[in-house]
């Protein structure tokens, strides 16, 4: 973790900054509807999930096959603009290891849009911190890249691309450096709701702290999403999101882990109407990828 927050602090500064970024949304929302309506307009969407991940790994560090999961994100944006924080975790993968804790992932990322009615493109970029399993032991990352989102009639196509390369803490036990792409589609039979599918790959190098050479390592994440949108702000969804996670070292050993996790989750909207409006006008275009377990698991592995 980082030096002097421990854990519970952490979830205090989620649970704020969540807070704050809802707030500001709402402020902003109200002030385009009622102050000036030259402002460009301002939405917020705000997620909370809870679920169980299965893990199937030939490595003794992963010998807790089943781990809960937990996690949200809060996401605000305008015209031209997205801010968005998330954090998400997982219990402990070795009741064994003294350090007998869960992985977790803190990001806040920047997104910087050009909007029409028929696509959006922009420019991420962002800042992570992951704490690994059973450790004490935590890496600090910075991401970027560039995202293309293109609307149909009632569907949605959205890529992402981009690096990231680690900038301060155990470098050793994580990516070094790394690049990702990811593709993904939303399917609208109604406003109201909406189907996800989506696909990420990356590749990324671990400096051998043995001394020996350069690990390299590859990730691969895909999910299935539903969400059904409740009178007012509020929707609730359930997804499935798989998870794969390779570390070839370079004396030939190859190590890898393969997670299934369940989830259910529910978001509230503010500034916005409908779940499709949310996806074209608002906060639901993109959001950070899913690199945690790329990040943390390579110490286990």
């Amino acid at each position: 973790m980082i030096p002097g927050i421990n854990g519970e602090k952490m979830k205090h500064l989620f649970k704020s900054s969540v807070a704050a970024m809802m707030l500001f949304g709402a402020g902003q929302a109200s002030a385009a509807d009622f102050s000036d309506p030259a402002l460009p307009s301002v939405s917020s969407v705000m997620s909370i999930y809870g679920g169980a991940q299965f893990v199937d790994s030939g490595d003794t560090s992963f010998d807790e096959d089943v781990q809960f999961v937990f996690g949200g994100d809060a996401r605000v944006a305008g015209e031209t603009w997205q801010l968005e924080i998330a954090g998400t975790g997982h219990s402990a993968v070795d009741d064994d290891n003294e350090g007998n804790n869960g992985g977790s992932y803190f990001a806040g990322a920047g997104h910087w849009l050009s909007r029409s009615q028929e696509s959006t493109w922009g420019v991420f970029g962002g800042l992570s911190h992951t704490a690994f399993a059973d450790t004490d032991e935590f890496a600090h990352h910075v991401f970027g890249g560039l995202e293309f989102a293109s609307f149909g009639a009632q569907s949605t196509w959205f890529v992402q691309g981009g690096g990231i390369v680690c900038a301060h803490g155990e470098c050793s036990d994580t990516w070094d450096a790394g690049g990702f792409g990811r593709v993904g589609f939303r399917y609208f039979p109604t406003d109201h709701q909406k189907f996800e599918v989506d696909f990420l790959a990356g590749f990324g190098g671990k400096f051998d702290d043995g001394g020996s050479g350069d690990d390299s390592g590859f990730t691969a994440a895909w999910g299935v999403e539903y969400e059904h949108q409740l009178t007012g702000p509020f929707s609730w969804y359930v997804a499935y999101r798989g998870h794969y996670v390779e570390d070839n070292d370079d004396t030939g050993g190859d190590d890898d882990a393969l997670s299934s996790t369940a989830l259910v989750g529910f978001r509230m909207d503010v500034g916005t109407d409908s779940l499709r409006q949310r996806d074209v006008e608002g906060a639901g275009t993109f959001n950070i990828p899913d690199l945690f377990r790329a990040l943390a698991w390579p110490d286990e592995l």
